[in-house]
């Protein structure tokens, strides 16, 4: 099985580490390898693919917190975003481990000159529909994760959590959202 590492501090895929079950074990269980909190994610194999290609999504949700007159709160979710491709096709016989493995990371922003390719989300639809893939089964999906993140997200603020992430909706603000799904 393969992992994935992710900094908290990355961006662009950049602190992202590709790893083995037995690296993993041997860097979680040696507290000095680890200065920083990270998210180790196992990698699902095999993983979808358009044109040989991983791909992940990149969906706008728009919230408008509760208003002064008691008007519920509002969650949009956008039909404009993103598609975006690995630079290199997936080949589940590689066992390569290293930070920047271009059949596994998505991320536009890498700024390391191998970039990615990224489309939008009405592309994707038509190469599903090229594949025989069913968009619309997946894109209910996406809603309905999108529905119980942010049910979840209400909840907390309505019972008065005080993660920094509740405080910040506590601004009563709307807000612009990405959701990120591969």
């Amino acid at each position: 099985k393969k992992w994935i590492l992710k900094e908290r501090s990355g961006y662009g895929s950049n602190g992202n580490t590709i790893l083995s079950t037995n690296e993993v074990q041997s860097l979680l269980f040696d507290t000095n390898k680890l200065t920083e909190p990270i998210l180790c994610q196992r990698i699902v194999e095999p993983p979808m693919l358009i044109n040989n290609l991983k791909f992940s999504l990149r969906v706008y949700v728009v919230y408008f917190p509760r208003d002064r007159n008691g008007k519920d709160a509002e969650v949009y979710i956008s039909h404009q975003g993103l598609a975006k491709y690995a630079a290199e096709q997936y080949d589940i016989t590689s066992m390569k481990s290293n930070a920047n493995d271009d059949q596994y990371m998505t991320n536009s922003g890498r700024g390391d000159g191998r970039s990615s390719k990224q489309t939008s989300l009405q592309v994707l639809k038509s190469e599903f529909q090229k594949n025989d893939l069913d968009y619309e089964l997946m894109w209910d999906h996406i809603e309905q994760s999108v529905q119980h993140v942010m049910q979840g997200y209400l909840n907390n603020l309505q019972h008065g959590d005080s993660s920094p992430c509740s405080r910040i909706g506590l601004l009563n603000m709307p807000k612009i959202l990405g959701f990120d799904f591969i």
